[in-house]
């Protein structure tokens, strides 16, 4: 009865907290999160080689890698994580959500908790068997969502090569 409790509770945060990620386009610290394709370096630094809301399907294989950066207007201490969000199922879920079902995709699923200071570039990657279709991502920032992405993922051939804004 108590794990039953505790699910519920869980599934009841969640959902009020991507309830409040809806509605947060414009909060105050929105302008510090910036998505697009990434890369990082040979000094380990990274960089946002183009800010887009279209995304080829690109696999880990090839390198290609997408994400974003979060940098607070503040040199205090934070704590950050994201709930992401697929279109469908995946075949497998890797990386830091890799031990969840990968049918919680849909329903979304929850990195851990960054303490930090300064900024945060968080990578994202492609698998086999990844779907196509409208992705969303909510940077949730001491326990408030800052910025809701959403974004589409493309067949290679289909995205754009250029346009978009180059940032470092």
């Amino acid at each position: 009865m108590n794990m039953k409790i505790f699910r519920l509770l869980t599934v009841c945060t969640i959902a009020g907290l991507c309830a409040s990620c809806a509605s947060v386009r414009h909060a105050p610290d929105a302008a510090s999160v910036r998505f697009g394709v990434i890369q990082k370096h040979s000094d380990g630094t990274w960089s946002l080689v183009r800010e887009t809301t279209t995304i080829p399907l690109r696999l880990r294989a090839t390198g290609f890698a997408f994400g974003y950066v979060y940098r607070p207007g503040h040199e205090n201490e934070y704590t950050i994580h994201d709930v992401s969000y697929m279109p469908a199922a995946p075949v497998t879920l890797t990386g830091e959500i890799g031990t969840y079902p990968v049918k919680s995709a849909v329903a979304g699923v929850t990195t851990p908790d960054y303490t930090m200071r300064g900024e945060h570039w968080m990578e994202y990657w492609f698998d086999e068997g990844d779907p196509l279709g409208d992705y969303r991502i909510d940077v949730v920032v001491d326990g408030r969502c800052v910025r809701s992405i959403r974004f589409t993922v493309v067949p290679d051939a289909e995205a754009p090569t250029t346009g978009g804004t180059v940032r470092r």
